[in-house]
């Protein structure tokens, strides 16, 4: 099986670029206004093409992009081990997205705040462009698996919005824009927008948004929806799955234990050092696999707490092909989280304070808008065939009164990811410490 070497480093680029460029009729000018806005003023033309304009994008604003979505990830994973000591599965991708949508509106304390907690390099034309093309190849389509991405705002019928704004939206995030009457009827606005994001997850994202968290005072909801459903390269054999114990941190629990034998010309990605064993199974067509990380001590909490982007680029290079038997668990795990306090501990504080929360790159109408939740739900189901994932992101802003044969046993807590091969952009993770959970 042909691998390529996923580069990750920990630097992000922060050299700001003033750009003026002529491309096929398209201009993109920074527009030194003296404001310090923490972002450049893009003047975007018109884009025509059927996919996202990438025009801009560069193999290392994509390295830079697909770094500053695993370490936002990590971050906000080790944030979550430590208060939740149950099963956890986000979607770095999908926060990540909803999170860069709304950050695109941002100015001043607020965008800086933002975009050092989203890892944001600072040329904008090749963030903007190379996040694109991620985007694109997202949504490239396949006869081999099923995934896609969708982003949509939501913004309230009684405002202007600013033109730049939008078209970035539809032209880097090819956002569908639709503006709602949260005045005249806040419930049906919540059930219009919840019904796009189960539309686009295959109904496994459902009631996104409680009822209650949009009212008349809402002035904009910005959503990303991602699914993904994956048949294994190897499958497993059901006849073969039987209930085996699995060592969880509140005792041994029995769960239906899939296994695999791989050997001979067929061989699987496998990595050790004196910390953990990893494996990499593919997906059909080889653009996506799943990573499980196992620590040998069984202890998940502690690794999470110390892995960084190294840690993954470590394991990703140090995978050889090798003969394998290998036992991993059935499960399917639904969870939803409400990410405001973990941004909050981050650092990004100003964008959830009315008064101090700067949105005019939005509108400059509206009264104080600030963001008021940031909703995240999720599923996966692994089985002998496959994978089946999904996630939604809601930000909602509202006004002020918005080699040789290894052997493979995760019978005790693990790390997993779903990545894309060739850039290693994480696109779900979790730990998984009891699968009867």
């Amino acid at each position: 099986m042909t691998r390529e070497k996923v580069k990750i480093g920990m630097g992000i680029a922060v050299v700001m670029v003033l750009l003026t460029a002529s491309v096929l009729g398209y201009v993109l000018l920074r527009d030194d206004d003296g404001d310090n806005n923490g972002v450049n003023d893009l003047v975007v033309g018109d884009w025509a093409g059927p996919l996202l304009d990438e025009r801009n994008a560069t193999d290392d604003g994509v390295d830079d992009m697909v770094d500053a979505n695993n370490q936002f990830g990590i971050d906000i994973l080790q944030k979550l081990i430590e208060e939740d000591d149950g099963n956890i599965f986000i979607s770095p991708y999908s926060i990540f997205t909803a999170l860069s949508m709304t950050y695109e509106g941002a100015r001043g304390n607020t965008a800086d705040e933002m975009a050092d907690v989203l890892h944001l390099p600072a040329n904008d034309p090749v963030r903007l462009a190379s996040f694109a093309r991620i985007q694109n190849d997202i949504n490239k389509g396949s006869t081999e698996y099923d995934l896609a991405t969708a982003n949509a705002i939501w913004p309230k019928t009684q405002y202007e919005w600013k033109e730049l704004f939008i078209d970035t939206i539809k032209q880097y995030y090819y956002g569908k824009v639709q503006e709602l009457d949260y005045i005249a009827d806040p419930e049906a606005c919540r059930e219009t927008i919840n019904t796009w994001v189960e539309n686009q997850t295959n109904d496994k994202i459902m009631d996104l948004i409680p009822q209650g968290v949009v009212d008349s005072l809402t002035y904009m909801v910005l959503t990303n929806a991602i699914y993904f459903k994956g048949e294994w390269v190897y499958e497993f054999n059901e006849d073969d799955t039987e209930d085996r114990p699995f060592h969880a941190p509140g005792g041994d629990v029995e769960v239906p234990m899939m296994f695999l034998k791989v050997e001979d010309d067929d061989k699987l990605p496998y990595y050790e050092d004196d910390a953990v064993q990893a494996i990499e199974l593919p997906y059909k067509g080889e653009t996506l696999s799943m990573v499980i990380v196992l620590p040998k001590d069984g202890d998940i909490d502690s690794y999470v707490r110390d892995i960084d982007l190294n840690t993954i680029s470590d394991i990703n290079n140090g995978f050889s092909d090798a003969e394998m038997e290998i036992h991993i668990p059935k499960f399917k795990l639904e969870t939803k989280y409400e990410l405001v306090p973990i941004m909050k501990q981050l650092g990004m504080k100003d964008a959830f304070m009315p008064g101090d929360a700067d949105f005019t790159g939005m509108s400059d109408q509206g009264m104080d808008p600030y963001i008021s939740n940031i909703i995240h739900q999720t599923f996966i189901e692994v089985d002998e065939k496959g994978t089946e994932a999904a996630a939604a992101t809601a930000v909602v802003m509202r006004e002020t009164s918005a080699g040789n044969q290894h052997f493979f046993n995760a019978n005790s807590p693990f790390l997993y990811m779903i990545k894309q091969n060739d850039t290693g952009n994480i696109i779900f993770m979790g730990t998984m410490k009891d699968p009867t959970a």
